[in-house]
């Protein structure tokens, strides 16, 4: 998939049939579209290209609501790339955006960029200043102009409690609720976060319990607490499409105990010691066991941690 940064970048082409949202945790409602997208694509020979927005929208306008993300946009791009999108192209989300005339985004990226041939939204779509674009316009603008326009009407998740909407916001309050058995049934598959492993101060190891230190960067999920994960690892070298999972636990937080600062995902792998330095890792979560708690030195800690390893795998062994 090709990753393209402004209007400004987009390549000449003959046009393209285009879906726009945020994505934010590529979930079953987007795969929906991603996948009638993906019809339509090959019924006219056309590449199918995804609209999304970085900074989210939400962050721009409300930053100190603190809304939790879902996923930081290497795992939105890989999520859309495997669902055959050919082009992400991503807007910077800013004022002179933000204050486009839904006209004028139609005609500036739809038109002259895009050359859109087929749009595909959600059907809750809104754009343009104010949010004055809807589908009903974007219909006016497919007839004077020759594109197709197509509202993707809800995916409902059928649960044993009840059927509920898919939505980004469903899965943060899931995730929340530490129901990590809900997101999954909305996303489609376990809640994850990929990063880069980075040395740490070794304290962990010190303790007998080697950790994978994930950097998170400036991305901050909304969960803390310890959990029950898998962590999946690259192949090797020679064996690039491969990958090795381990299930194992896991602390999402500052760890106050050693006057942490800086928010880090730790991850103890069971009965295995990989080197997994500068590799990029999955982590899927599983099952939250506690919240962040600061103990009374390090013995107390390393109690903690052997506590926290045997329920974790006490609830592998009966999933």
């Amino acid at each position: 998939m090709q990753l393209i940064r402004g209007l400004q970048n987009y390549p000449a082409s003959n046009g393209c049939v285009a879906t726009i949202g945020n994505f934010d945790g590529v979930h079953r409602g987007h795969r929906a579209i991603f996948a009638r997208l993906a019809e339509i694509g090959n019924q006219q020979n056309l590449p199918l290209c995804a609209v999304t927005f970085e900074p989210l929208p939400h962050e721009f306008f409300r930053p100190k609501e603190g809304v939790m993300r879902l996923s930081t946009l290497r795992d939105k791009s890989s999520a859309i790339a495997s669902c055959g999108i050919d082009q992400l192209l991503l807007l910077h989300f800013n004022q002179k955006l933000a204050s486009l005339q839904a006209e004028d985004f139609i005609s500036e990226a739809l038109l002259s960029t895009l050359k859109i041939r087929h749009l595909v939204v959600g059907d809750d779509f809104r754009f343009g200043n104010q949010r004055r674009g809807d589908f009903a316009m974007l219909q006016r603008a497919g007839d004077k102009h020759g594109f197709g326009v197509e509202s993707f009407h809800t995916v409902v998740s059928n649960t044993a409690a009840a059927a509920s909407r898919i939505s980004s916001s469903a899965i943060r309050q899931a995730l929340l609720a530490h129901d990590f058995t809900e997101a999954a049934q909305l996303i489609g598959h376990p809640y994850s976060i990929s990063g880069r492993v980075i040395k740490g101060q070794q304290l962990a190891r010190q303790l007998g319990y080697p950790t994978a230190n994930v950097c998170l960067k400036d991305f901050r999920p909304g969960i803390r607490g310890v959990f029950a994960v898998s962590l999946t690892a690259p192949g090797s070298a020679t064996d690039p499409g491969s990958s090795t999972t381990y299930q194992g636990v896991a602390n999402l937080g500052e760890r106050p105990t050693v006057n942490g600062k800086q928010l880090l995902l730790e991850v103890h792998v069971f009965d295995a010691e990989p080197n997994l330095y500068e590799q990029v890792v999955s982590v899927s979560f599983h099952h939250y066991l506690r919240g962040e708690k600061k103990f009374d030195g390090l013995e107390e800690l390393k109690q903690a941690i052997a506590s926290d390893a045997s329920a974790a795998r006490d609830f592998f062994a009966s999933a």
